[in-house]
């Protein structure tokens, strides 16, 4: 059943702006210079379900039309560290596979449908889809999150490691990429002691082919994920007793503070009241996309 929550609101709300940026036929972008990033956003609107019944219908619309420029296996590797989007997000790929050459691993039974057309895809030169030109360019794969986590930080070396968790792919698919990046003049290599470092080589090139880039990067594979359980979090300690929400929530920030740092946001606060605080604060700030954002999103910013 939808949620009635202020924070499930500001969610439904974040969700129509950046699916507008991909082409959805909706009203409202506030996230033009925002980096945007297919398999999370889907993950999430799997999530978010009946909340917004057009977002859930325009988003499948959006994915039997260009689900060609989604990674499936980025998509499946993803949705392993989201169990509250799992049940769903086989009824939306059953859904998209029913309608187009679209097969996503996880399929389930397909819900009523009919595709709406609405989806406008015409170029990827916004800001916000620099990942959809590095797909272009360099084919929907390891390769392609690699170099779009090379220009969204500061140009320093990293190791493979480095760039596993934010580019959803598996270490020895991260390390063969890194290798043909390398081989191909894309990326130099730095071998320190044991250790061997990659950054892009001459990176002003990058900029002067792929056009005007985002102005803030979120981690969204990490960042979503933690709004949806600190979401699901409070829609179940709002079923108990003062104070068994009170140990649960302690236990619950507890548990997200591994996903708050690789989203590079504060942590939750274990306190039942602050908790809601900083879920509705997070939801609201994020939904503007405005300049409030970047201070609480400082470390991804550009």
């Amino acid at each position: 059943m939808p949620s009635s929550s202020k924070p499930r609101r500001e969610l439904v709300a974040l969700a129509w702006s950046l699916w507008a940026e991909l082409g959805v036929s909706g009203w409202e972008r506030r996230h033009r210079k925002w980096f945007i990033d297919p398999e999370p956003l889907i993950i999430f609107t799997a999530w978010l379900g009946d909340e917004d019944a057009r977002l859930r219908d325009e988003a499948t619309d959006w994915c039997i039309r260009y689900g060609s420029w989604v990674s499936a296996t980025r998509l499946a590797n993803l949705l392993d560290g989201h169990e509250g989007a799992r049940e769903r997000f086989g009824e939306l790929a059953a859904t998209v596979a029913r309608h187009s050459s679209i097969r996503w691993r996880g399929a389930t039974t397909a819900r009523p449908y009919e595709p709406t057309d609405k989806s406008r895809l015409v170029s990827f030169d916004a800001p916000s889809l620099v990942s959809l030109r590095l797909r272009a360019l360099l084919g929907v794969g390891a390769r392609a999150e690699i170099v779009r986590q090379c220009l969204s930080a500061a140009p320093l070396p990293r190791s493979a490691s480095g760039f596993v968790d934010d580019a959803g792919f598996m270490k020895r698919n991260i390390a063969d990429a890194l290798e043909a990046l390398r081989l191909g003049g894309a990326l130099e290599a730095m071998r320190r002691q044991n250790k061997v470092t990659y950054r892009l080589r001459q990176q002003g090139a990058w900029h002067d082919l792929l056009g005007e880039l985002p102005r803030i990067w979120p981690r969204w594979t990490s960042l979503l994920p933690l709004l949806a359980r600190a979401s699901d979090a409070l829609d179940h300690v709002r079923t108990l007793p003062a104070r068994s929400a009170n140990v649960e929530i302690t236990r619950l920030a507890r548990e997200l503070l591994p996903l708050a740092e690789c989203a590079e946001v504060r942590p939750l606060p274990p306190q039942l009241d602050a908790f809601e605080g900083w879920v509705l604060d997070a939801a609201a700030k994020l939904a503007r996309g405005g300049s409030g954002t970047r201070g609480w999103l400082a470390a991804r910013s550009a």
